[in-house]
């Protein structure tokens, strides 16, 4: 939590707004801050330093506005690394492709890309910490990406994208 509202660091000494001001290619090229910046409930293989959340973790995170909106800044990050952007107008929240998006999706739309998996936890993490609207939108504009793309994407990882939204909650 003390991550998150940004008076803790993780486990290599940077803070959350750290990892907000990273370029695509260090997005890329680091590969533990991802549980950091949107935590489970499951310990990571693949970063076990990384926090796991409890359930008084997930009530806090869907009472605090100032934790989700947080949240959203992380999300903000990831959209546009992979070619797409959140517009919200009165509550209506829209997913779209950004302009950089053709260019994006060439980066990491490749066979087995570990930024599928990437997704499937930034769907799940959003869903549990009160965003399911977000998620929902979120896997609208990956729904289309995989109808253009579904042969490098494959049904697999589409299946993972789309389970991570219909958590029970």
């Amino acid at each position: 939590m003390n991550f998150y509202a940004g008076t803790g660091i993780d486990r290599q000494g940077r803070k959350i707004e750290d990892v907000w001001s990273w370029n695509y290619e260090k997005l890329e090229d680091v590969h533990d801050f991802i549980q950091w910046i949107f935590p489970l409930p499951e310990l990571s293989i693949y970063n076990p330093n990384a926090p796991v959340l409890t359930v008084e973790d997930i009530s806090y995170f869907k009472s605090s506005e100032k934790l989700k909106d947080r949240l959203l800044k992380s999300l903000d990050l990831m959209l546009d690394f992979y070619g797409f952007v959140r517009l919200e107008d009165k509550g209506n929240v829209k997913i779209i492709k950004n302009l950089n998006y053709d260019n994006r999706i060439q980066k990491w739309v490749t066979p087995n890309n570990h930024n599928f998996l990437r997704i499937t936890r930034i769907l799940r993490s959003i869903t549990l910490l009160g965003l399911s609207v977000y998620a929902a939108k979120f896997f609208g504009a990956l729904e289309e990406l995989y109808l253009e793309k579904q042969n490098t994407i494959g049904s697999v990882s589409f299946q993972y994208w789309k389970a991570a939204i219909y958590l029970d909650t």
